[in-house]
């Protein structure tokens, strides 16, 4: 059983990350947003990790906000989605290449962006900073929440990946290329 777990799960993150290493960072990027949003489990249910466009594009999903987004494009590219509150966007620096996806109509503005893995490398502190102020803005907002609109979406084994870090060092250590 755990065997065809291991299977299915590298299968598809191969799909999504370029390597381990990739693949190890996501997860931890994970496990930390969780612990700031005080959740303590998998089966909490405002959370939901699942696949998205045809299992090539994971996401992590607080209550009705997309927190964070994986995928990989066509070219190869490592790109990271994530929520940013929209008054906060031009301390990123000038020439940072990112694309805003998505704007809420909720206050405080937020915005959807999406990043490549070499611009969060390179501006990652400018722009944890942000996701941080934004996490507690989302937070706040999502108090009424008791469950996760998307939680039919959830998988169970995905939310593992990040909760049982045993499991996680086992999975990539054994599966994913």
């Amino acid at each position: 059983m755990e065997n065809q777990l291991y299977l299915r799960l590298s299968n598809l993150f191969q799909e999504i990350f370029q390597n381990n290493e990739v693949a190890a960072w996501a997860f931890d990027c994970m496990e930390d947003t969780t612990k700031k949003l005080g959740i303590t489990s998998e089966d909490d249910p405002r959370l939901v990790i699942s696949y998205r466009r045809n299992q090539k594009r994971l996401h992590f999903t607080f209550c009705k906000w997309l927190l964070l987004g994986f995928y990989c494009m066509k070219d190869g590219q490592q790109m990271v989605r994530i929520p940013l509150l929209k008054k906060e966007i031009e301390r990123i620096p000038e020439k940072t290449n990112y694309e805003i996806l998505s704007e809420s109509k909720e206050q405080p503005a937020i915005v959807g962006c999406a990043f490549s893995l070499e611009t969060t490398e390179s501006v990652g502190d400018e722009i944890l900073q942000i996701y941080d102020q934004t996490l507690q803005a989302i937070h706040q907002m999502s108090t009424k929440y008791t469950k996760s609109p998307y939680r039919k979406f959830h998988d169970p084994a995905l939310a593992k990946v990040i909760f049982d870090k045993k499991f996680r060092e086992s999975l990539f250590t054994t599966s994913v290329n």
